[in-house]
């Protein structure tokens, strides 16, 4: 949706998942990931990034396995319109109150996380 903008930020403050630098050593900056609907950046570790023949962005996890590329503290800016409006233009919906969990199919590239709401 061109009304999207997201941005991943690992130096937060108080950031669930801030850091200073991810699990390879790269310094971690905020990352305008999506602009409007626009999609600016992918999530890079230094192998992920050589694949692509790209720079690392500081997006390297370590896990029990071998470093992936992983977000830090996302976020969605709010908008220009109320969660009121918003919600009132809508005829069928799903709201949602908590997002937990996530995960990426390295294969496939594919994103998801869990989602609460009514």
């Amino acid at each position: 949706a061109a009304a999207i903008t997201v941005t991943d930020e690992p130096l937060r403050r108080r950031g669930q998942a801030s850091r200073p630098f991810d699990g390879e050593g790269v310094e971690g900056e905020r990352l305008l990931m999506i602009e409007k609907g626009v999609l600016n950046h992918w999530f890079l570790s230094t192998s992920a990034a050589r694949e692509l023949g790209l720079v690392t962005n500081g997006r390297g996890a370590r896990g029990g396995s071998s470093v992936s590329p992983s977000s830090t503290n996302l976020a969605i800016e709010a908008g220009e319109r109320s969660p009121e409006d918003l919600i009132g233009s809508l005829k069928t919906g799903f709201y949602v109150t908590e997002v937990f969990g996530q995960g990426v199919d390295m294969l496939t590239g594919e994103y998801s996380r869990g989602a609460s709401g009514f």
